[in-house]
């Protein structure tokens, strides 16, 4: 395996393998669906779409007759996944003059309503056999409202059905639960720990709900909920056919959501987190003859966003029920071999919608599923495990299925829809499998005993007329009753609103600013019209099927070539032994659209809004160089300090700034409050009082420091115009409106952290590089929208050697004058008063020669060179001001040999440059003398060679001894506790004198943070092994610092020898000081240095990087000659993982947007290089374990997501998106990722498609992994 890993892109390969030698097939299913979190694709134009035939069958078909399913992504040529959704033109038909009523208008209620509706279902006037009204709906089903709350997590979240929920809803928005009674208490339904982004700001339930900054939430990310109580009427014609209705979904309902200008109602819909919906529908009791029934449907939205063209404020949702089918085995279905199982018609696109619906019990924290499925124990039930992921299994097909429990017949003359348990199951037990289904089977079940006309493979049995007459009697005079809790949830990542890409970029993954100026959106009420977020309902009798899909079509006729059934998709829904139902997404209800002179007309549900939200939002930009109005010219006097786009720009979250401390100041933060002021005023203040004073006569004299408080780059703007009565309206010029603090406008900011001086005080203790500075503030009282930027600014004077260390010089050149050579350069930008010292040494283990240029006058803030010169006749070691004209720069002046160490031949040299005074600052700032940032350091190595000989006689390769003998190994938290090998090759060169010396001398640079804790193994290129001796301590203090040293012993003077050894990384990883520390080692005779080695480096493992990728095995299969799936073997799945590695300092903290992706070649053989380019690989949902036990779900992630990986096809040109991060979704990582993201696909499936001959042999496919991330220049 080949990983290639890189700053901002990382790319690995991997082989597939798949032996197929003999023949044989198998079934071939549908891969798993992509998700993305995400409303994508092209927007459907409905209003195209047409009425035809399809086989004889009416069909809603695009303009070149292509039947089209709901269920299908515009644009991208395949279904959705459970957590996509699609837009859609208009909610309203605004294009068709014939139209089909969707269902019967029941508002009036009562027994005239459900007859109504009979009438119109048989007599073809309507659509759907089932309406459902907001209407009438009684007072037994709670309150009807809809609770809008800022949280940080879009799992469910319920406040019962009371009528003081939304009291309930509003108090946990608040954190002021404790003032709710016990009873009202135990509604709240919260299992996974959702918090508020809110809290009440005096403690009351009432009070206004403020953002809760003590607990460090801010407005960036998190989700917008809506939980609703939704009171429902609805009937249900009778009819045969209304079994076929309800199985297909075929009923709707839809809601409108109005917003107030200045919120994007288009892209607030396209953040809907699709597969974090859920659905509680309770409807009342069946009572039947002495018997309470129960009964249930499941329902869903329809993952479409309905767009308004004539109100762009607009946009609108539809209700509808999921479709399903019961799958019927054995011979007949009153014979002892068979069963039934409810299945979805499309599991892949519904499984987790379908789930979703959740019978709540708060008061037990438990969220049962609607129907019977067999749990993790195997026993069956209502499951209560909320982890949809435990609870699906792959059907005949492939696709995902819910664990729906496989009902068996019971005795003889009871089939398996018959309708024996509707009187209870004592004394014999249960007797009727679908009925025993749960809720769902139940309903279908008494709806086929209520239709008539019963058709074999419904049959419900002989002997039960009493039971049929009393179900007749009922579902023909009683409308049901119940409520719909409603739970969905934007997530604010993905919300981006504004014309202008400063406004753009000013509300991006940033929670919607508020239409007014206290922060707040709706009423007391709800129900005012100024309520910035409204939301209407529409009964199903205020729709219509805009292509009459029905029209004419016989109701009663329910054999399985009955036209209507094949329109609905439902002819093989219960025919015996059938494998999978119709397509879903081609009924009246899924094309159903709000009638168009009913568009207005829907019924206004109290709205309650229990959070604010900014007025203002924090943008950090460099204000000395960038105006604070859009168009003006940018400074050309003063530098941009942040290096940003502008003043706003895609990098806005992703600033950090690098002033100069002499050029522009020394960043300082003691963290008090501050004000925001005009720009002119900001300018002359900084001039007077904040700005470096230079000598007027040397410019390059830095006389008093600068100092850049956090103000500079503290900038605070409105998405809106707030007028006097507080309403907010967007400025025509659409740009992002300026703020300031005057008497009017209470703007203050601070940055708390991170700060370098105590409140008030003076003296500045430490540096602020690598720090960050964390921006918050209120203005008039209401928290603004934050922003942090990343800090780099050493304060340290600076020394600068050229790297050409170790120096090397020969005896004959330290004749006479000697020998000089370029150290490098030395600066100490804030060097103001004239004390700094230059302290300088050259060593070796016996005599250690010192130089000092102590209180260096006329200090400038230029860089300034360094030489040292060696001579044999210098007698005192000194310090040279003036080399090359330049008063500052010197050069340092050593004796080689020295008299009385004439052997020695390394030499050691040392330069410390400190800043011996405080520093005067503006401000009357002073940094301290005594801190860490006052000194600076360097070493450098000069090897005296003999003069004979004098060419160096080896090469020395060296490298990290890791696959592709990397000069670099990434340092990663990995790494802790193990060893880098390191491997050097030392090659004889061909041309000069030829080494006699069987003893050598090995120097390896030592790295702080790792040990070398064996001596190295010193081969010979004859093989012999040299005896090798640790001589570490025999060397100079400094030495001992800085290399271990190792005399090797051969057994005869080597041509070319190789060695290798390893650094051990400590418990606290290798040290930051050693990232991209330049490892040379040498080679090393008595007299004479033989050898250097090219350069090796530790560096941080940056951004992120793909540690692994997976193999993936699919063992030896028969060649198929149809269609075939292929699981990985047993053995292979532990290392069918990725591992990635974002290393940011930030122990389990996602700092990075990124995503894996893969492109996977053509599965070839070494006789077949053209391969076949349509297998296709569905890796599954990821989780943490190579078992698959342990799902990829925490509760601080959006583990579906974002995590699940689309299918892989080898063609070798598609980009497969496999796993996306976003820290704004997901700023935790899970306990288990410590160190690195490590993701199994146990359950990965390899597909081979119909249609492809195989010729038997062994095929492996390459693949290319990609990591993509926004690290920037970290």
């Amino acid at each position: 395996m080949n990983i290639i890993k890189g700053h901002r892109t990382t790319r690995g390969v991997f082989m597939l393998l798949l032996a197929a030698l003999m023949s044989g097939a198998l079934f071939v299913g549908r891969g798993s669906p992509p998700a993305k979190a995400a409303t994508i694709g092209d927007e459907l134009n409905n209003s195209a779409l047409i009425r035809g035939y399809y086989n004889t069958v009416p069909t809603v078909m695009t303009a070149n007759n292509t039947p089209w399913s709901m269920y299908e992504i515009p644009g991208l040529g395949r279904n959705r996944g459970p957590d996509e959704g699609s837009f859609v033109r208009t909610g309203y038909n605004d294009w068709s003059s014939k139209t089909m009523p969707l269902a019967t208008d029941i508002s009036a209620g009562g027994q005239a309503s459900v007859k109504q509706t009979t009438t119109d279902w048989n007599g073809k006037v309507t659509a759907s056999p089932i309406a459902v009204s907001f209407k009438n709906t009684g007072t037994d089903a709670g309150k009807p409202y809809f609770s809008l709350n800022y949280v940080t997590r879009a799992d469910l979240v319920d406040f019962g059905n009371t009528n003081n929920a939304p009291t309930i809803a509003q108090a946990w928005a608040g954190q002021t639960t404790n003032k709710l009674s016990a009873g009202d208490r135990s509604n709240i339904f919260n299992p996974t720990g959702v918090s508020s982004k809110m809290k009440s700001s005096n403690g009351e339930i009432t009070g206004k709900p403020v953002l809760d900054t003590a607990a460090n939430q801010t407005f960036d990310g998190g989700f917008l909920q809506a939980t609703g109580n939704v009171p429902i009427s609805a009937a249900i014609a009778g009819s045969p056919s209304v079994v076929d209705a309800m199985m297909a979904g075929n009923w709707a309902v839809m809601v409108r959501v109005q917003v107030a200008d200045g919120i994007d109602a288009k892209a607030l819909a396209a953040s809907i987190d699709w597969a974090k919906s859920y659905y509680y529908l309770t409807v009342q009791s069946i009572k039947i003859l002495l018997f309470s029934v129960t009964v249930n449907f499941p329902m869903q939205f329809d993952h479409h966003v309905y767009m308004d063209p004539q109100n762009k404020q607009n946009f609108y949702l539809k209700v509808k029920g999921v479709p399903f089918w019961a799958k019927q085995t054995g011979t007949s279905p009153d014979s002892s071999n068979s069963k039934v199982q409810l299945q979805l018609q499309d599991g892949d696109a519904d499984y987790v919608d379908y789930l979703n619906n959740r019978q709540i019990t708060a008061s037990t924290n438990t969220a049962l599923t609607l129907d019977n499925l067999v749990g993790s124990d195997g026993n069956d039930g209502p499951q209560k495990d909320l982890n949809n992921e435990a609870l699906q299994t792959p059907d005949l097909n492939g696709a995902k299925q819910p664990k729906f429990v496989d009902k068996a017949h019971v005795g003889v003359g009871n089939p398996l829809w018959n309708i024996w348990d509707v009187g209870g199951t004592w004394p014999f037990g249960p007797k009727s499998p679908l009925y025993q289904a749960g809720p769902t089977g139940t309903m279908i079940t008494l709806l086929n005993a209520a239709g008539g006309k019963q058709i074999k493979e419904r049959d419900m049995g002989d002997g039960i007329v009493g039971l049929y007459q009393a179900i007749t009697q009922w579902f023909t005079t009683n409308m049901f009753k119940g409520n719909a809790h409603i739970n969905f949830s934007f997530d604010v990542s993905k919300y981006q609103a504004g014309i202008s890409k400063d406004q753009q970029a000013l509300t991006a993954g940033r929670f919607f600013a508020a239409p007014k100026a206290d922060g707040t959106f709706n009423s007391a009420s709800g129900l005012a019209e100024t309520d910035a977020v409204k939301i209407s309902m529409y009964d199903s009798s205020q729709l219509v099927d805009p292509y009459s899909l029905t029209e004419g079509l016989d109701r009663a006729d329910t054999n399985t070539s009955s036209l209507l059934r094949q329109t609905l998709h439902t002819d093989k829904s219960s025919q015996m032994n059938a494998t999978k139902g119709g397509p879903a997404g081609m009924t009246p209800a899924d094309y159903a659209v709000i009638r168009a002179d009913q568009k207005d007309n829907g019924l206004a549900y109290p709205t309650y809004t229990n959070f604010t939200s900014w007025t203002g939002a924090i943008v950090p930009y460099d204000r000395m160089h960038w105006a604070d109005t859009a168009g003006a010219a940018e400074s050309t006097t003063f530098t941009d300090t942040l290096h940003s786009q502008g003043r706003f720009g895609t990098d806005l979250h992703y600033r950090t700034a690098t002033p100069d401390p002499a050029q522009h100041g020394v960043l300082v933060n003691d963290g008090a409050a501050f004000s925001i002021a005009q720009r002119a005023a900001f300018l002359t203040d900084y001039l007077q009082n904040y700005a470096p004073i230079f000598d007027s006569v040397n410019p390059a004299k830095l006389t008093t420091g600068g100092v850049i408080k956090p103000q500079r780059y503290a900038n605070v703007y409105s998405l809106y115009q707030y007028d006097a009565t507080g309403k907010g309206t967007l400025p025509a010029d659409n740009e992002p409106i300026a703020n300031y603090t005057t008497t009017g406008n209470a703007l203050s900011l601070k940055v708390s952290a991170d700060t370098n001086a105590a409140l008030n005080s003076k003296f500045i203790t430490s540096s602020l590089d690598k720090k960050s500075w964390r921006y918050t503030g209120t203005m008039n009282t209401l928290p603004l929208a934050e922003a942090t930027i990343k800090l780099t600014q050493p304060l340290n004077p600076q020394i600068t050697l050229n790297g050409q260390s170790p120096y090397v010089v020969t005896d004959t050149q330290l004749a006479g004058a000697g020998v000089t050579k370029a150290l490098g350069t030395w600066r100490d930008p804030l060097g103001i008063a004239a004390q700094d010292n230059l302290q300088t040494s050259l060593a070796t283990p016996a005599v250690k020669q010192t130089a000092n240029w102590n209180s260096i006058s006329v200090l400038d803030t230029r860089t300034h060179a360094l030489a040292v010169n060696v001579a044999k006749n210098t007698t005192a070691a000194s310090v040279t001001p003036g080399l090359g004209g330049d008063s500052l720069a010197a050069t340092l002046n050593y004796q080689m040999p020295t008299p009385t160490d004439q052997s020695n031949r390394v030499y050691y040299g040392e330069i410390n440059l400190t800043r011996q005074a405080t520093v005067p600052l503006k401000q009357d700032y002073l940094l301290d003398a005594k801190a860490d940032f006052n000194k600076a350091s360097a070493n450098y190595l000069i090897f005296r060679n003999a003069d004979a000989p004098d060419t160096a006689q080896y090469q020395v390769k060296k490298y990290f001894n890791t696959t592709g003998q990397p000069t670099t190994h990434r340092v990663s938290t990995v790494d802790i506790n193990q060893d880098v090998p390191v491997k050097a090759e030392a090659a004889m060169l061909a041309a000069g004198p030829v080494n006699t010396s069987k003893t050598l001398t090995i120097w390896i640079p030592k790295v702080a943070g790792t040990t070398i804790a064996k001596v190295p193994v010193v081969t010979a290129s004859d093989g012999t092994v040299a005896t090798v001796t640790d001589t570490t301590t025999s060397q100079l203090a400094s030495v001992q610092q800085a290399y271990y040293t190792y005399s090797a012993v051969f057994a005869k003077a080597p041509a070319n020898f190789a060695y290798t050894y390893a650094y051990h990384v400590g418990a606290s990883n290798v040290a930051a000081s050693a990232y991209k520390q330049k490892l040379v080692d040498f080679v090393m005779t008595g007299t004479q240095i033989l050898g250097q080695s090219n350069a090796i480096q530790f560096d941080l493992l940056r951004g992120v990087n793909l540690l692994t990728v997976p193999t993936l095995d699919f063992g030896k299969n028969p060649a198929p000659t149809a269609g075939a799936v292929y699981p990985l073997t047993a053995a292979s799945k532990a290392n069918a993982y990725f591992e990635i590695m974002e290393n940011d300092g930030n122990t389990k903290k996602n700092t990075y947007t990124w995503f894996l992706s893969a492109v996977m070649n053509p599965f070839r053989t070494a006789a077949n290089q053209t391969g076949y380019g349509t297998f296709s690989v569905a890796l599954g949902s990821p989780t943490r374990d190579a078992a698959g036990a342990v799902p990829d779900s925490a509760p601080t992630d959006l583990w579906y997501a974002n995590h699940q990986p689309n299918p892989m096809v080898a063609n070798g040109t598609s980009s497969a998106q496999l796993y996306y991060v976003n820290p704004m979704v997901e700023s935790d990582t899970a306990a288990a990722d410590v160190s690195s993201i490590k993701r199994f696909y146990p359950n990965a499936q390899l597909t081979v498609p119909a249609g492809v001959t195989i010729t038997p042999g062994q095929y492996q496919s390459t693949v290319i992994y990609t990591v993509n991330d926004n690290s920037g220049s970290l």
